[in-house]
């Protein structure tokens, strides 16, 4: 399972540190650059299970390469 956690700048170090030390938990912090592209693939997601569900209509393939 992954856990994806918001600690304060100041106290990260401290968080980090802590949960290495567990055997079980691999730790690692994210760049901002990781963070985005994390943020941008939730977001694809969240609009791909609504556009299964019926809430939301998408384009289709054809109508996105007719944009281009």
């Amino acid at each position: 399972m992954t856990i994806l956690l918001q600690v304060k700048d100041q106290e990260a170090d401290f968080v980090l540190n802590l949960l290495s030390r567990f055997p079980f938990v691999k730790a690692q912090s994210l760049t901002p650059q990781k963070l985005k592209n994390l943020k941008h693939f939730q977001s694809s997601v969240q609009e791909v299970e609504n556009h299964l569900s019926g809430k939301k209509s998408l384009k289709s393939a054809k109508d996105l390469l007719g944009e281009l």
